[in-house]
């Protein structure tokens, strides 16, 4: 599993507090609010996934402590909804917070999305919309 990570903390030599994994296949649009998050708010750990299985494998593996999860719901390999619902089944009370993020209009209006996800974004979302809803660090 190959996956990107960086550590975003304004204030070098401190140890991120709040860890995220946020996955979408769009690499632009991954960089672009990986790096939004690193000017907003001080001490996250980023984690990067580019596809559903990669989320999967990234949030059930050994040792992993997610604070929250930020997924495009549309992506290859695994959509972000299945990879949440397994998510969700494999970690059960301890599923970190999971937000989904869409591009699609239509899609909001799918209950499903709102049983397995804890909120859904509507993409493009201002970035302290996203802010709002993480837990404190």
């Amino acid at each position: 599993m190959n996956l990107l990570r960086h550590a975003f903390c304004p204030t070098c030599g401190m140890d991120p507090k709040l860890q995220l994994l946020l996955a979408d296949d769009d690499r632009d649009s991954v960089d672009v609010l990986g790096a939004l998050l690193g000017l907003v708010a001080a001490h996250f750990h980023v984690t990067f996934a580019f596809d559903g299985v990669q989320l999967l494998e990234a949030a059930t593996a050994d040792g992993a402590a997610y604070d929250a999860v930020l997924s495009d719901i549309d992506m290859p390999r695994m959509s972000g909804l299945t990879a949440a619902m397994r998510i969700r089944d494999a970690l059960g009370p301890e599923a970190p917070l999971l937000i989904g993020m869409t591009g699609h209009a239509g899609t909001l209006r799918d209950s499903e999305m709102y049983v397995v996800f804890d909120h859904v974004l509507r993409k493009p979302f201002a970035i302290e919309e996203l802010v709002e809803l993480l837990p404190p660090a």
